[in-house]
């Protein structure tokens, strides 16, 4: 994100550069590459930069290798990823270390692009300006005491020396998987990431041309084009200083077209359990049945992908989609729904809730399948080498929300090819074939109208999430009359003291002035003056407009207390008036975002109906009544506990059951439907609804199960979030609160607030915010009992789409 209210498309610059290409290493082939200068260049001065994408981190507690001069393991300096926690490294060696800097952030994403930087200029005074480490951008937190320290001012490093340097490799055994794109060390000068990328209209951090830049004696830049067939030249420097790189178990085949501008779907390292090699395209040979989903999950469109069983060990072999919910655990034939896959030793069909199938036919090691997959439609289709299979009759349909491919195994090994290589790394000889975006390279020209599965094809964000959602911090002073911008025009805000057990407060502009709602308590709307005021236009307070502290309130301007506070955008006017219920409404509607307030008055009528302004049916809504008396938060979630079942958000109880909330109806794309309960419909009492349904690549409201393991389940959700609610709805939980800026790496821990409870944000558990969703790493119940359910609602960073690493 840029600056403290987040982003704005026309605060950034436009651009089309495009990087081409990159080089895979595969770890399993120690591929790496080696250059020796001719001469020392500014050992004291340097600038290093490349694009990288991880794939399986296979060094276990090894360190891997991006870039380094090597002698011996008693002389080395090292740039480098920890294989175990995932951290950012760099390095000198002699017998001890001269210098070490290792990064608090873990890169432990898989399914996107990192931009990293490491800047050396020993001449500095100042211990910590010497080595500066940048993560997309951003300059990064490093570790201090241990052995974490700074080189000596004006230390000569190894690095620019006459020695050998290595690219993909570490200590001389230690090896990078994955994909590397835009290599470049410039001699003799400190850069900043702005000579190296921008930020772009999303807040991601997006490549800029590097070619002009000077390089100085010693510099290199690889761009991994192949001006020939020969592989040697993927190696080529082209700065100027023939400063080329010699290639180790780097074949042609290994140039890919999976770049920083245009990011392929792979087999997803936290959505698997099969263990991947070759960039995440090539899955290994289990003893057991073993499950990997890609890293691109979609539904709408028409997608194209192919696969070949590269081993000769067993004949059992699935291929196909799968939403996320069949396990990555299951055996061969289990009958899971959300399961459609093609089964190679009887051309079976599985998957769907349904036994195994006759489909088509039976295939073997070396034969291509091809998986064809119309959600437009709900379908999906199978090829063998070309051959469409059941005479074009669909394997399966229906098929419907988020879909991602699928592979299983049983003892043997089998490549995926979603578009960027469609020579199997090196099983079959490239043929090269575009789908008809122009995009994509298949071993079979695509069916037409099908697409390869890359962010180039993905479709463009509905909405920019920084102008709809945002997160902002600050420390209450106790003044009066106090402006805090947010970006754009808030429509609700909510507010949480971090550091004291204050109550949460939630104020809209529906409700207007200073009147206020306690989430965690049961009480009636309130007045405070000196509370919020919140919904200022950018021409009120400037920056996009925000909220007004007015005065000392405790629980949103505490003198020397931090806060948290949270807005969604909703429209620019006050409310409209909404006669599509049997209760007319007053509505105030982002449409775009998915979200509306509407006030409402009770008429203690079952079947009553509420409009909500909204263009589909919410999937979570959330009712309070404004009266007097004591009354709970209802809060639906129809998505995954049904229309029938009811929660609070008050209070850290499972699903509730009773008709008397929902009426046991499904809400519509006009209405929602009420009970005849009083917390929700007393008659002549008036209430507020906060109404939301998902967005594609800005907002998600869905389910997950827990297992109960410190390697978690993986969440999708097409964009890297920042902000996610999650409850237990088969478990008594509370309502926890995590975002990406009170805690923006992952290190291990994120800091929660809880929305039924006044505690502060000192209890952590472990979740990692990725590229294109969320992974949870505790065995805390609080969001990962076996087997429970969990529900949750989750907010954009970035789209999946232009979204970097995290």
């Amino acid at each position: 994100m840029s600056g403290p209210f987040g982003s704005s498309q026309w605060m950034y610059k436009s651009g089309g550069y495009e990087i081409a290409n990159s080089v895979r290493f595969d770890d399993a082939t120690s591929a790496h590459m080696t250059m020796t200068p001719g001469a020392a260049g500014d050992r004291r001065l340097w600038t290093w930069s490349a694009w990288v994408k991880q794939s399986t981190p296979a060094n276990g507690t090894n360190q891997i290798g991006l870039f380094g001069s090597y002698t011996n393991n008693s002389d080395t300096v090292n740039i480098q990823i920890d294989g175990s926690n995932g951290n950012f490294h760099f390095e000198d060696y002699t017998g001890s270390y001269n210098a070490l800097q290792v990064t608090e952030a873990q890169l432990l994403d898989y399914s996107a692009w990192y931009h990293l930087m490491v800047v050396l200029d020993t001449a500095q005074s100042t211990a910590s300006n010497r080595v500066k480490m940048y993560i997309n951008g951003v300059l990064a937190v490093t570790k201090t005491g241990g052995s974490h320290a700074y080189p000596d001012e004006n230390a000569q490093l190894k690095i620019a020396n006459n020695a050998q340097h290595q690219i993909g490799i570490t200590n001389g055994a230690y090896h990078f998987d994955g994909y590397m794109a835009d290599i470049n060390f410039v001699d003799g000068a400190a850069l900043t990431p702005a000579s190296f990328g921008e930020t772009g209209d999303y807040g991601e951090w997006k490549p800029i041309d590097t070619s002009d830049l000077t390089f100085g004696d010693e510099g290199f830049h690889l761009d991994f084009k192949l001006p020939t067939a020969n592989a040697t030249n993927l190696g080529k420097d082209t700065s100027g200083n023939s400063n080329n790189f010699a290639l180790a178990n780097i074949a042609a085949t290994d140039q890919m077209i999976d770049s920083p501008t245009n990011n392929f779907c792979t087999l997803n390292f936290l959505d698997s359990v099969q263990g991947t090699t070759e960039g995440n395209l090539k899955t290994k040979a289990n003893s057991d049945w073993k499950n990997s989903r890609g890293t691109m999950f979609v539904s709408s469109g028409k997608w194209y992908w192919e696969t070949v069983k590269t081993s000769t060990t067993s004949v059992y072999t699935q291929n196909g989609a799968a939403t996320s919910e069949p396990s990555l655990t299951e055996d061969y034939g289990d009958a899971q729904d959300g399961l459609f896959v093609y089964s190679a030793h009887n051309g079976s069909k599985v998957g769907q809730g349904s036994a195994p199938a006759s489909y088509g036919n039976s295939y073997a090691t070396g034969d291509i399948i091809g998986v064809a997959l119309d959600m437009d439609n709900g379908t999906i289709k199978f090829y063998k080498n070309n051959t469409i299979q059941n005479s074009g009759t669909a394997a399966f349909t229906n098929l419907s929300g988020d879909v991602a491919p699928w592979m299983s195994g049983y003892n043997n090994t089998m490549n995926a090819n979603f578009g960027q290589d469609s020579s199997f790394a090196g099983a079959k000889t490239a043929q090269g074939n575009a789908d008809g975006k122009g995009q994509g390279d298949f071993f079979y020209t695509p069916p037409s109208g099908y697409l390869a599965l890359c962010t180039k094809n993905l479709a463009e964000p509905a909405v920019v999430p920084s102008e709809n959602f945002n997160t902002v911090l600050y420390a209450g002073d106790d003044s009066d009359d106090r402006d805090i911008q947010v970006g754009f025009r808030p429509g609700w805000s909510w507010f949480k003291a971090r550091n004291a057990t204050t109550n949460h407060t939630v104020w809209d502009i529906m409700r207007g002035g200073t009147k206020y709602l306690i989430p965690n308590l049961t009480n009636a709307e309130a007045t405070d003056t000196d509370g919020v005021d919140t919904g200022k236009t950018a021409a009120q307070i400037g920056g996009g407009g925000g909220f007004r502290l007015l005065g000392d309130a405790a629980q949103t301007n505490g003198d020397g207390v931090n806060f948290a506070s949270w807005h969604w955008h909703a429209s620019s006017g006050g409310g409209v008036s909404n006669s599509n219920g049997s209760i007319t409404s007053s509505n105030n509607v982002n449409t775009d975002g998915g979200f509306s307030i509407s006030t409402f008055t009770g008429n203690a009528t079952s079947g009553a109906t509420v409009g909500h302004g909204l263009s589909k049916a919410p999937e979570l809504f959330i009712v309070k009544s404004r009266g007097t008396g004591s009354t709970d938060w209802w809060t639906s979630a129809p998505v995954e506990i049904g229309a029938t079942h009811s929660l609070r958000l008050n209070n850290t109880s499972a699903a509730y059951d009773d008709a008397v909330i929902w009426n046991d109806t499904a809400a519509t794309s006009t209405v929602f439907s009420l009970g005849n309960y009083a917390d929700i419909n007393k008659s002549g009492d008036i209430f507020v609804a906060y109404c939301f349904h998902s967005v594609d690549g800005y907002s998600k409201i869905d389910s997950y199960i827990g297992n109960g393991d410190a390697d978690g389940p993986y969440v999708h959700l097409g964009f890297r979030p920042a902000w996610i609610m999650i409850k237990g709805s088969s478990v008594a939980e509370n309502w926890n609160i995590i975002d990406a800026t009170r805690s923006p790496i992952n290190a291990g821990n994120k800091e929660r607030l809880q929305a039924n409870a006044t505690t502060t944000e000192g209890a952590t558990w472990s979740c990692d915010f990725l590229s294109n969703g969320f992974k949870i790493r505790t065995t805390d119940g609080e969001v990962n009992t076996d087997a429970a359910t969990y529900i949750f609602l989750a907010f954009a960073e970035t789209p999946f789409k232009y979204a970097n690493a995290r």
